[in-house]
Formats: C-alpha cells, sequence, structure tokens
C-alpha cells in the first residue's frame, strides 16, 4: 500500500505494530464486531478498511486467491458502510486492477463473503 493512500487512524494504530498474526487479526475483528455493536457507520467502515488493507499488504500466510478475496469482501463492507471512505475506494479499485490485469474475473460479492468467512477459497 502507498503511504499516500493510507489514512491514519490512532484508534487503529495498534493494528500496525509487532503483534503475532492471530493477535492482529482477532484484534481486528474485534474492532467490526464492536463498531457493528455501537452502529458507528465511519468506525465500521475504517475497522473493515484496515482489515482489508492487513489481508492485502500483510497477511503473509494467506495466498493470493484466499487475501484479495478476504480483502475485497473487507473494502465492499467498508463501502457499504460509508461510500465516502477512500482507504476502501482505493482498496478495492486497486484489487479490481490486479484481477483486470490478469485477464480474470472480478469475484462476486457472495464468492468474496464466503472467502471471508472460512478462510479458504474452493473454486
Amino acid at each position: 500500500m502507498s503511504a499516500s493512500r493510507r489514512v491514519y487512524n490512532p484508534q487503529f494504530a495498534a493494528y500496525r505494530c509487532t503483534m503475532t498474526h492471530p493477535s492482529r487479526q482477532a484484534m481486528m475483528d474485534k474492532a467490526i464486531a464492536d463498531a457493528k455493536a455501537s452502529g458507528d457507520k465511519k468506525n465500521l467502515a475504517a475497522a473493515y478498511a484496515v482489515r482489508g488493507d492487513y489481508r492485502t499488504n500483510e497477511d503473509a500466510k494467506a495466498g493470493q486467491r484466499v487475501k484479495y478475496r478476504a480483502a475485497l469482501s473487507d473494502y465492499r463492507n467498508a463501502i457499504k458502510a460509508d461510500k465516502g471512505n477512500e482507504q476502501a475506494t482505493a482498496g478495492k479499485t486497486q484489487i479490481e486492477q490486479i484481477y483486470t490485469m490478469m485477464g480474470r474475473p472480478i469475484p462476486s460479492v457472495a464468492e468474496c463473503d464466503k472467502v471471508s468467512e472460512t478462510g479458504t477459497y474452493k473454486p
């Protein structure tokens, strides 16, 4: 992710520290759950965008088929919560461009949501 696209949000700065993969994932999942519970759409969008960025750029354990679909799901959910979230819009556009450059169709919402929930991809 380029520095110009990254939006600094002090609430989510802890996710960028040197925690282990499961701890970081759990914190991001909790931030999403907390934002859903509070009904705060801006925080929900920010939490989804942060997890999407993590999945796209930092999740070394997931293969490309999983991480791009899971990240695309997060970016779409962020945009659904807050259409003005530039971080999510940029991330979604980036992944869609990757699929287009590879000559592959952009995965459907249902396919991406399933991969996001299960952490696995089965064609």
